[in-house]
């Protein structure tokens, strides 16, 4: 590289990422003013200032730089970090401890700073990332055989790509990244692990954004710790099942019953592991043996049973296919896969929007139907899916509001929405839709909104057997509280209040085991206004504001196992009275999340109580309760 590159006033952009040079680089390079992308690579040298003959000072002066690629920690000092404010992405290898204690200052390097990729050298104590709002993606590698502690790290607080390389992990990794709130791609790439410890991504709260999990040996006989998986019920497995027709009718049994009892028969057979069960004694998660995962992935790609787009763009038997994984729809021709059942479909942009082509709905045998990320719009050929049983577009994103003739498609049996989803007026449509939602077939109905799912429609849902409702208003809740239930299957219901009420009856509800009630208001909760289900087991109330003892309400629910507060307000002068002879006699597991109040316990009340939780430190918890008591 010649030193009258100094000349190049201009200059904006310097890529030599796969270029290759007999001599050392001229170090002039790192005093450019106008330089804002800068692309070196890893095995590059240069030259000492004695060979520049300039007075050059050894410290990298960049000050509009941007991006910064494979920088080496032995030009790029600890003390030249802290001037690179504008800095968007870097790559740094040979990472020390200087660097680290620089990067987890008080301050961060660059309040920009979208993207960071270390490299480490050697063994650090304490790395705090907590400072940088808008750092989304991180990676991490190691160069040496030394044990990494995740617990040592602060990670960022909106992290959405997370990858680790080449790390040695003597713990599970996950009990540290699960808290991760909105993380949505993990990778991890040839590390080594304790084979003993398995990797618990188990929990209601465990990864509630993640989307896409990456998990790589390189080496043939290489293995991965056991993994523990949990699905709440496992409904995305479920479904699958029912749409490669694995599952089959059986008399008048419901098709998720029947999943329930394959699961048990596999349990029983000691083909997987069940490690937690639901309110109702299904499997809820379970763990299955990483030589069983490899067996099954060879048997499925003999028959052509899966195909995944991610890694193979490229097959010759398209046409056979029943089940895909694709990452860019907008690079797909569904035209080639006439018989596909199931579709699982990533947008892993980071900008811009993935176009859904029309053709989608000219998958005339498509029964299962899931979309994560960023897509530009749901087409509106999506209605002519005939035979559609389930759309799952709950971690989806659209850019245009989406076509209100997916409330009308009769197969549907379970769609799953999620909140912030805007929808398309009739005008837009170009058909004659009717505002009212008919799924005479529906059982699961998630993320819904009543401004969509009016008081109306709700009395037309007689096979519903869970529903998730949120900014529910008076309407809704007469329905719900009429002397005859919306469903007599009804299972789970979770209500998102945004406003006061007078009164809710859910005494008529005898199927209904689990609940979850949770406020977007903050206004005053009185548990005294609601009759609950006879047979409740579980119940979860988020986000709620109590005047009075909530436990005066809850100890009397005779058949309750499983109770959750999360992120509750309580009044200073009330306490939580769990005491007492007849208090939840069949209480089993308590978890408190947030803060709350002081808590009385005797011997007599909760007598079967053997998992208690507490987020909260420092408080002075009961003896009986510390004795079972576990930190999240």
């Amino acid at each position: 590289m010649p030193s009258t590159i100094r000349n190049l006033k201009k200059l904006v952009t310097l890529d030599i990422l796969l270029a290759h040079f007999n001599c050392g680089l001229p170090t002039t390079i790192f005093r450019m003013k106008h330089l804002k992308y800068l692309i070196l690579g890893y095995d590059k040298t240069f030259e000492s200032n004695k060979c520049t003959n300039l007075n050059v000072r050894n410290e990298v002066y960049l000050p509009n730089v941007e991006t910064l690629f494979a920088m080496p920690g032995t030009i790029l000092k600890a003390s030249s970090l802290q001037k690179l404010s504008n800095l968007r992405e870097l790559t740094l290898y040979e990472t020390n401890n200087q660097h680290i204690n620089v990067i987890s200052g008080k301050t961060p390097i660059s309040e920009k700073l979208q993207d960071l990729d270390l490299h480490f050298t050697q063994k650090f104590n304490w790395s705090n990332l907590s400072q940088y709002d808008h750092l989304a993606s991180l990676t991490m590698r190691t160069g040496f055989d030394f044990p990494f502690n995740l617990d040592t790290i602060e990670f960022p607080p909106n992290l959405i790509f997370l990858n680790l390389l080449f790390m040695k992990f003597t713990e599970d990794p996950m009990k540290v990244l699960k808290e991760l709130r909105k993380l949505e791609f993990l990778e991890l790439l040839n590390c080594e692990y304790n084979q003993s410890i398995p990797m618990d991504f188990s929990g209601e709260n465990s990864f509630p954004e993640l989307q896409v999990l990456s998990i790589y040996r390189l080496a043939v006989d290489d293995v991965i710790p056991e993994l523990i998986v949990d699905q709440r019920g496992m409904p995305k497995l479920n479904k699958a099942w029912v749409s490669e027709k694995l599952i089959q009718v059986d008399g008048n049994r419901n098709l998720d019953d029947i999943v329930a009892i394959k699961l048990e028969m596999l349990s029983d057979r000691n083909l997987i592991q069940a490690s937690s069960r639901d309110s109702d004694g299904r499997v809820e998660s379970c763990r299955i043996h990483d030589l069983l995962r490899f067996l099954c992935i060879e048997k499925a790609n003999e028959n052509n049973f899966f195909f995944n787009a991610l890694h193979d763009r490229h097959s010759n038997s398209f046409s056979m296919l029943r089940r895909l994984t694709i990452d860019n729809t907008s690079q797909f021709s569904f035209s080639k896969t006439p018989k596909l059942r199931t579709l699982f479909c990533f947008s892993n942009s980071r900008e811009g929007w993935t176009l859904i082509p029309n053709e989608i709905g000219d998958l005339s045998r498509l029964t299962f139907l899931m979309l994560r990320g960023r897509f530009e719009r749901m087409p509106s050929t999506i209605r002519n899916l005939k035979k559609l049983v389930t759309l799952d577009i709950l971690l989806a994103h659209f850019n245009c509001g989406l076509p209100r003739t997916i409330f009308r498609m009769k197969h549907l049996k379970h769609l799953l929405v999620g909140s912030g989803k805007t929808f398309e007026s009739n005008k837009c449509t170009n058909l004659n839709v009717r505002n009212e939602v008919y799924l005479p077939n529906v059982e699961t109905l998630f993320g819904m909104p009543v401004t969509i799912l009016k008081a109306s429609s709700l009395q037309n849902l007689s096979t519903l057997r869970e529903l998730f409702l949120y900014e529910i208003n008076d309407q809704c809740i007469n329905v719900i509280s009429g002397k005859t239930p919306i469903s007599e299957k009804l299972h789970y219901l979770e209500l998102l209040f945004t406003q006061k009420f007078e009164r809710l009856n859910l005494s008529r509800y005898d199927r209904l085991a689990s609940l979850t009630m949770e406020a977007g208001s903050d206004f005053p909760f009185n548990l005294d206004t609601i009759e609950f289900p006879p047979n409740l087991i579980s119940l979860e109330l988020s986000f709620l504001k109590f005047t009075e003892d909530p436990m005066k309400v809850l100890k009397e629910l005779r058949k309750l196992e499983f109770l959750q507060l999360s992120g509750c307000k309580y009044s200073q002068s009330i306490t939580m009275d769990f005491s007492g002879e007849n208090s939840f006699p069949e209480l089993r597991v308590l978890l408190l999340y947030g803060l709350f109040p002081e808590l009385i316990v005797d011997q007599r009340g909760m007598p079967k109580l053997n998992k208690f939780v507490c987020s909260q430190k420092g408080i002075n918890v009961p003896e009986r309760l510390r004795e079972i008591m576990e930190v999240p």
